[in-house]
């Protein structure tokens, strides 16, 4: 773009990195600059001088001017920083870690009661071989629905600026970085070709479907209101599917 500068000229000209430039502009610290995917566009007499107010580039990049009930409580302290910008409304990672972690929990009990423990259930040939190449392929499908859904959707952006995303792969699904989790667990039960064992799968499901309903779609629709009422309708919660008329 004529009068412009890139994200990477930026950071050489200020010798910071990049994600340190894009942070700056994503607080408004940086006059005129425009958004271009997950990067951005830096007027070129902006992107003279830095910013007043050094950060320090060897901490995560987050905004010091976190909101003060957040800090009194210690929130961001532990590394995992919910709260990157002033004003946002919902933490970046909601009850995720929660959910990740009870459905880690119920697989890796059922695998070593079911297969370890009490030795029943076991499938024979020739399920052992379809079952882990079943297993194989949700692993794979698993990583690739939570790659697009956290590192090629711009969710991050979306929540520090309390935007509803409903583009990409969240036009085919709401959840896709949780269904990506429980496709890699199902994935990883189904290696051990127990029977017993493939029970976590639907308890499982039934954890990430009743957390979500009781928490983070009750944020989300006191947040935006009508627009993500008309998107529960269009869009399932969990399973990849086409999106419904409104």
């Amino acid at each position: 773009m004529r009068g412009y500068c890139s994200a990477q000229e930026t950071a050489k000209r200020w010798g910071i990195s990049v994600r340190w430039v894009n942070q700056y502009a994503l607080d408004g610290r940086i006059p005129g600059a425009e958004r271009l995917g997950r990067s951005w566009a830096i007027p070129e007499d902006a992107a003279a001088q830095r910013p007043d107010g050094r950060l320090d580039q060897h901490r995560e990049p987050v905004d010091v001017r976190r909101a003060a009930d957040h800090d009194e409580k210690g929130k961001g302290d532990t590394g995992m920083k919910n709260y990157i910008k002033k004003g946002q409304k919902l933490p970046l990672y909601g009850v995720g870690p929660a959910i990740v972690f009870g459905m880690g929990a119920v697989t890796a009990i059922g695998i070593i009661l079911f297969a370890y423990v009490w030795k029943i259930g076991f499938l024979e040939t020739p399920w052992v071989l379809l079952c882990r190449m079943a297993g194989v392929l949700l692993i794979g499908l698993g990583l690739a629905v939570w790659f697009i859904g956290a590192l090629r959707s711009d969710m991050d952006a979306s929540i520090a600026e309390n935007r509803l995303q409903t583009g990409g792969i969240y036009a085919w699904m709401r959840n896709p970085m949780y269904s990506g989790w429980w496709m890699l667990f199902a994935g990883i039960c189904l290696q051990w070709h127990n029977v017993w064992a493939l029970a976590t799968v639907p308890v499982n499901w039934m954890i990430l479907t009743v957390t979500l309903k009781l928490t983070e779609e009750k944020w989300l629709l006191n947040l935006y209101g009508q627009d993500y009422a008309d998107y529960l309708k269009r869009v399932h919660r969990c399973i990849p599917w086409p999106p419904r008329k409104a």
